[in-house]
């Protein structure tokens, strides 16, 4: 090369790089799109799209992708074929879609094996495929190798229970289904967490073992995209690659673009769980085998869902080669730089070649030496290329292949491993080629080609370049066959001995001998046992092994542990029967010594041949006795009828001496109606198609009457003589066919007695289980006879059963007959009956039974319920009417009387100076009214007519204005707390009369205390009471259902008894010794007036509550209009003042006059009426309510039909409420209190004149 080449080719070389950049440049294109279908929800079984997506490899691909999300309802095959997607995620039944005509193809094979099985709980008890058959399914027709399986078993899809495939095993936790479809890596996860015990059954075990989730799309798609095709095959690939290199950010990646609500955990699980399905260490991500498609045909052809003739391999992607002059281009400028280069690489050569042949001088020396090793190695050497072919082998590899040599140069390295280990080998031959792995050793089975095969011992490993490259595969495998047998006889002996140990009958057990210092033998050890050993002896292996013959046996014999140990140091064997006591079993033992210190014992368990032998030695002592002093007649008969054989019983029986009797013919003395039955039973024992015979027979005596007799007759087997004989035992029942006759006749009668009697009859044992029900007692429980008989009554009567238990165990107890009243609660309510229960007593004179005999009361007893009820509720009733109408009239007529004192200490007041001596016992006066005033309004609260101002009330504003006033009036060691809902619905009430009630209960709660530290709680709320809530409250009568605000004042103090509860509100009734016993009384009283109601909890001891309940408004209280007629204010005109009482009239005459009045008085309606009239200057009338001879009410309306613009106030001692209902729309001008003041009377009648 010349000088001026050699400087000018390093600067043309940057030159020629460029052009060929320039050329090879692609212009930048618009995005394509593409859709793919998973088909399911999203999972870590889907990272690799993903990934792809999240981390842009679709993007750089030239790819816009939209990933659609699938579900149980999603037919990904459909989706695809229709268009609605491009790539779809399927399984290997793909073969299936193709053979009906749906021309799919896979691109990429992403899971080299199916993750599919049939996840099934524990508790569902199934144990195999076979036992799915019939069973609840969760089934998803996407899988076909789950199908093949199925129809393996024989188990179609009309064979299961179809349960909708929801996506998750919820339904499999909560026992709705038996079986699931669901993959490895998924739904084992959501089981292990909610602590459910499953079991999964894999196609694999079954020998289908198909491909998992594959990448496809259909061939009329790929032909037309195929740049769009290859690229979202390659960018899906590395996605794949990304996310199993990154496991916990491609599960993170999920969680936050794909599934918000998914476990990361779960996540991580199945990435794990989905190594082993992609095998990315030993398969190329993507790889299809044809030789699996070909497997996966072959199953579904033998299962009949595919033709023999139909071809798996257009199945697979085969990328297409795409013309493109581009690459034409790059290629001349590309090589035109390679020549210059070479050009300049010759010189280079031409300098290194002298060094080189002195190299080869060294290397062909080095080799010489290395081929001496190679041919004489004793174990097997060979190269293998990039391609497994065998390049290099020696001798002694060949011998081993049982090839020549020059034969075996060639070959594939893999069609010499066995096919049972060929794909494990093969991965791992793919492992060293592509790097993966750098040496392997491991056991190999390989195959010659006649047939034979051995074992070797694999040692192989990458030979590199320097650069890393590979250059050949070097492997040494040593022949270890004879190791590999030596091995499987092992294992194999081991095996025949263990299923001899644990199968065997008989115990066996391995010992060891423990001796003393002198070498005698004191005890031994247990070694190993099997289970025979543990059934006989009850010993358990695990409570035997490593423990000595004294832990186990303490009360061992000494000369037993010397026999064992004489076997174990001498090698004699010894053969023995023993007793042990401690179990009660005998034993037959032989003890050998398999070597020395050690000795085998077998156990024979001979207790049943030892007891069967002494019974039949006790068996035939008894024999003897029997014979010689029987009562029962013995004969014994031969083949031709003729007796024998008689004891002097039957001589007896019958009448007949024995020297007699013996020689004459059985069936003479046999009835003559019974006789041929009777040789009939004979023949039937000597032929043995009897073996014995028990029947009743009629025997005639030698005077001719007639014998009942038992006759147990059997065949004794033929003596010494050859002759069979029978012996026959004849026992007389003429006694017992009597009484049998008459117990007959007598259980009929008692029989139907018993079973149509108008009784409930049954008897129960002493465990208390029916023996017996007559019908009534099937009719009237409505239980059959045959499911109660055998059954106790807390099984069949759960709310009642413990009490009729208890019931019948005093019969038991006690001996005698009871009679009890016993409730059944059932389905129909609640029943009462009058039962007797009596003993009823076995043989030995100890009860056995009781006997019950029930009649229903239930009618009799509601109605004694009922009448008790109605009488004492008419009796409270009549007792509140009659005080209540007198606390009525007796407040009424006081009112009436405290009205003239009051109006005159009133008027009184005006005309004295305040500075008179007068004045102060003028106001003692009025202050005393008052009080009188307040007596009467507690007497009219007690009658229920207390209630005064009736308007929306909020209970919490009351409580919160009396609180000073509660506090001040309770003791200084009871502490005051309030508990006040908000917002709380009013009530209509009269806050006077409420604040009564508050202030009594309070008072109350305080006294209960008494000294002592304490707690008064006032709560308030509002609640919906229902009638089961109402049915024990203090009212008169029934209030409803419905919404009730609530007060309740709570003490913790003494309490009281239920008889203190139940007169709490008599009136007069006090726990102390000062006051009237009103309060209580008139706490009810005006709950009562306000529709309420009193509910009360207390024990002694533990404290009361009080709660006051009032029906609540739907709006908020609102405040009161204040207006007052002016104090000066005065009035004129002509009033009529009726009264019927004359204090009260005089008193009402001065008050009217004094506020500029004329005054016209009548004492009662009919001269009020004559009156008016006779007048027409009377501007208003006021009216006293209650008045004999006509009283207010019908003097008011009659005054109104006389003048209906009449303007009339009435006046009353009872309270405005009740008195105005009266009047409602009829136009009643007002209402006046008694006793009432000046100020009072000004007020209304300011209010009428204004």
């Amino acid at each position: 090369m010349s000088f001026r080449f050699r400087h000018v080719l390093p600067r043309a070389l940057p030159l020629f790089a460029l052009l060929a950049l320039l050329f090879c440049s692609v212009p930048a294109r618009a995005l394509e799109k593409a859709t793919v279908q998973l088909k399911w929800l999203p999972h870590y079984q889907f990272a690799g799209y993903y990934a792809a997506q999240e981390k842009g490899f679709y993007r750089q691909a030239g790819l816009e992708v939209t990933i659609r999300e699938g579900g149980p309802d999603v037919d990904v095959e459909k989706t695809v074929l229709s268009g609605k997607a491009d790539f779809g995620i399927g399984t290997s039944a793909l073969l299936l879609n193709r053979a009906r005509g749906e021309d799919l193809v896979v691109l990429a094979q992403i899971f080299q094996h199916s993750p599919a099985v049939f996840l099934v709980p524990k508790s569902a008890g199934i144990h195999s495929i076979r036992e799915m058959k019939g069973r609840r399914f969760m089934y998803c027709a996407q899988h076909g190798d789950m199908l093949a399986v199925l129809k393996k078993f024989g188990i179609g899809e009309k064979d299961i229970r179809m349960v909708p495939h929801r996506g998750n095993p919820d339904d499999l936790i909560a026992g709705r289904a038996d079986v699931m479809i669901a993959y490895n890596f998924n739904e084992p996860f959501a089981l292990e967490k909610a602590g459910e015990p499953y079991l999964t059954f894999s196609p694999m075990s079954e020998g289908i073992d198909f491909y998992g989730d594959n990448l496809f799309a259909t061939r009329a798609f790929i032909e037309k995209n195929p740049k769009r095709v290859q690229a979202f095959r390659e960018a899906t690939l590395r996605g794949w690659r990304y996310a199993m290199e990154h496991k916990e950010e491609v599960a993170d990646l999920i969680i936050a673009r794909y599934a918000p609500a998914a476990n990361r955990e779960w996540l991580l699980f199945e990435a794990h769980q989905m190594e082993y399905l992609i095998q990315p260490t030993l398969v190329e991500l993507g790889y299809q085998n044809p030789s699996r498609w070909q497997h996966i045909k072959e199953v579904f052809v033998s299962l009949g869902m595919l033709p023999h003739d139909f071809d798996p391999l257009p199945v697979m992607y085969r990328p297409q080669q795409v013309k493109d002059y581009r690459l034409l281009i790059t290629t001349i400028l590309v090589s035109g730089t390679i020549i210059a280069i070479l050009a300049f690489v010759v010189g280079l050569f031409l300098r290194l070649n002298r060094r080189l042949k002195t190299a080869n001088r060294e290397l062909a020396l080095n080799e010489g030496r290395m081929r001496l090793i190679f041919d004489v190695s004793l174990a097997g050497i060979l190269m293998v290329d990039a391609k497994g072919t065998i390049t290099v082998a020696n001798q002694r590899m060949a011998e081993l292949f049982g090839i020549p040599l020059d034969q075996l140069i060639g070959r594939s390295y893999a069609s010499l491993v066995h096919p049972e280990q060929k794909v494990t080998g093969t991965q791992a031959m793919q492992d060293l080629i592509q790097g993966k792995i750098d040496r392997v050793f491991t056991e190999r089975r390989y195959l010659r080609p006649d047939g034979s095969d051995f074992w070797g011992f694999l040692s192989g490993r990458r030979h590199e370049a320097p650069d890393g490259s590979l250059l050949a595969l070097i492997g040494v495998i040593t022949d270890i066959t004879e190791v590999k047998r030596a091995e499987f006889a092992l294992k194999e002996s081991e095996r025949r001995y263990r299923t001899l140990f644990d199968m065997m009958h008989e115990g066996f057990a391995i010992n060891e001998i423990i001796c003393d210092a002198a070498g005698r033998p004191i005890d031994y050890r247990f070694l190993d046992v099997n289970p025979a050993f543990e059934r006989l002896t009850g010993h358990s292996r695990a409570g035997s092994v490593g423990r000595t013959a004294r832990e186990i046996l303490p009360g061992i014999e000494e000369q037993r542990i010397e026999t064992y140990g004489k076997v174990a140091l001498t090698g004699e064997p010894a053969e023995s029967e023993s007793y042990l006591k401690e179990l009660d079993l005998y034993f037959r033992t032989k003890a050998y010594s398999p070597e020395p210190g050690k000795f085998v014992v077998i156990y024979e368990d001979v207790t049943a041949q030892k007891r069967a032998l002494r019974e039949v030695r006790e068996r035939e002592a008894k024999l003897r006795v029997i014979l010689e002093s029987s009562q029962a007649g013995i004969v014994t008969i031969d083949a031709s009828g003729i007796i024998t054989y008689a004891n002097g019983r039957v001589a007896e029986l019958l009448g007949y001496p024995s020297e007699e009797f013996v020689g004459t013919p059985y069936a003479d003395h046999v009835c003559a109606s019974q006789r041929e039955e009777a040789a009939r039973g004979l023949d039937a024992i000597f032929t043995g198609a009897k073996s014995r015979l028990s029947t009743e027979r009629c025997y005639v005596r030698k005077d001719g009457t007639l014998l009942w007799g038992y006759l147990t007759a059997g065949r004794v087997e033929a003596d010494s003589d050859g002759r069979v004989s029978i012996l026959g035992v004849i026992t007389d029942i003429s006694d017992v066919k009597q009484v049998e006759s008459d117990l007959k006749e007598s259980r009929s009668f008692l029989s139907d007695l018993i079973e149509y009697s108008g009784m409930l009859i049954a008897v129960k044992d002493r465990d208390g289980r029916y023996e017996m029900v007559n019908r009534k007692w099937e009719q009237e429980t409505g239980i059959p006879r045959e499911r109660c008989l055998g059954k106790r009554d807390t099984e069949l009567f759960p709310g009642s059963g413990e009490a009729f238990r208890r019931n019948d165990g005093d019969v038991f107890t006690s001996g005698r007959s009871i009679v009890r009243e016993e409730v059944l609660d059932g389905p129909g309510g609640r029943r009462y009956f009058l039962s007797s229960k009596f003993p009823v007593k076995g043989k030995d004179d100890a009860i056995r039974a009781v006997c019950v005999m029930t009649t229903e009361i239930t009618d009799r007893k509601r109605a004694e319920e009922e009448r008790l009820k109605l009488e004492q509720q008419f009796l409270h009733a009549q007792k509140l009417e009659s005080l209540g109408v007198l606390a009525g009239g007796i407040a009424h007529d006081f009112n009436n009387i405290l009205t003239a004192i009051l109006g005159n200490a009133d008027l009184a007041l005006m005309k004295v100076p305040n500075e008179s001596p007068a004045t102060d016992n003028l106001h003692r006066i009025e202050r005393a009214a008052a009080q009188a005033g307040e007596l009467a309004k507690q007497m009219l609260a007690y009658s229920g007519r207390g209630k005064f101002v009736i308007e929306p009330l909020d209970l919490n504003q009351l409580l919160e204005e009396m609180l000073h006033m509660l506090e001040v009036s309770i003791s200084k060691k009871a502490a005051l707390r309030l508990h006040l809902a908000r917002p709380l619905l009013s009530v209509e009430a009269d806050a006077t009369q409420l604040r009564q009630v508050i202030m009594n209960l309070v008072i109350n709660a305080s006294e209960a205390i008494g000294d002592q530290p304490g707690v008064i709680s006032i709560t308030t709320g509002c609640m919906d009471c229902e009638h089961s809530y109402l049915n024990d409250v203090w009212v008169e009568g029934d209030i409803p259902a419905g919404r009730y605000v609530f007060l309740e004042v709570a003490d913790d103090g003494c309490g009281m008894d239920r008889e203190t509860m139940a007169k709490i509100f008599d009136p007069f009734f006090t726990t102390k010794f000062t006051g009237r016993g009103l309060g209580m009384a008139a706490v009810l009283g005006i709950i009562r007036g306000h529709k309420g109601a009193v509910k009360i909890y207390s024990e002694p001891g533990r404290g009361s509550t009080f709660k006051i309940l009032l029906p609540a408004l739907e709006k908020e209280a609102e405040p009161a209009a204040a207006g007052t007629a002016p104090e000066k204010w005065l009035g004129e005109g002509t009033v009529l003042l009726v009264d019927d009482e004359e204090t009260v009239r005089a008193i009402g005459q001065e008050m009217l006059a004094a506020l500029g009045f004329d005054v016209i008085t009548a004492n009662d309606g009919v001269q009020a009426l004559e009156i008016y009239r006779s007048r027409d200057d009377i501007r208003f009338v006021i009216l006293d309510l209650t008045m004999p001879h006509l009283d207010g009410e019908e003097c008011f309306r009659k005054l109104r039909q006389i003048n209906p613009d009449l303007k009339v106030i009435i006046s009353s001692g009872y309270n405005e409420h009740e008195v105005t209902q009266k009047f409602v729309g009829k136009g009643l001008a007002g209402f006046i209190q008694k006793p009432y003041k000046l100020s009072t009377l000004r007020e209304v009648i300011g209010k009428l004149e204004r």
